[in-house]
């Protein structure tokens, strides 16, 4: 369901198979001539450099760019993980911002791993909990930062099991 916000402050909705309006792009201003790795990581999160070239279609001028991607560009999950109501957020320790974050749980993919699959594993290996592998399903693709990185993020809606983590899980 789609709530429609101009119908006039009554609330109405309407059903998600109503048409909506067409999107169109017009041509991209950027064609790419090349693209060339870098820079390799191996053994850790495979971390990716690669370098565009491209030419700007409106001036005709070359010019190169950078993006990172991790796993080879494999799509990540983060778990919505619903609980009786309730949402399941996890608490790190982030190198990255010197401090404890409050975060869905979430990974990277494994090689031959769909979205759900991801999900479920990192779901299990960060809270020690089971989710319903049935009710795992992509909600939306997202994308952290498309100006610097190449890799997508799926969000996937799970339903927990049990509330009592596996022993000897973090």
């Amino acid at each position: 369901m789609i709530v429609d916000t101009n119908d006039g402050g009554n609330g109405a909705n309407r059903n998600s198979n109503d048409a909506l309006p067409e999107v169109r792009d017009g041509e991209p201003p950027l064609e790419v001539l090349g693209e060339s790795v870098v820079y390799r990581e191996r053994g850790g999160v495979d971390f990716t450099v690669t370098q565009v070239a491209l030419r700007d279609t409106d001036t005709g001028n070359h010019f190169a760019v950078h993006y990172a991607s991790v796993k080879d560009g494999r799509s990540g999950a983060v778990c919505v993980a619903m609980c009786g109501g309730r949402i399941l957020l996890a608490r790190h320790w982030r190198i990255a911002t010197g401090s404890w974050e409050w975060e869905f749980p979430r990974g990277m993919g494994e090689r031959g791993e769909s979205p759900e699959q991801t999900a479920l594993r990192e779901f299990h290996e960060e809270t020690g909990l089971h989710a319903d592998s049935d009710s795992a399903v992509t909600l939306q693709y997202i994308h952290a930062d498309t100006g610097v990185l190449k890799d997508s993020i799926a969000i996937v809606g799970l339903t927990v099991l049990d509330t009592v983590p596996d022993s000897g899980s973090d």
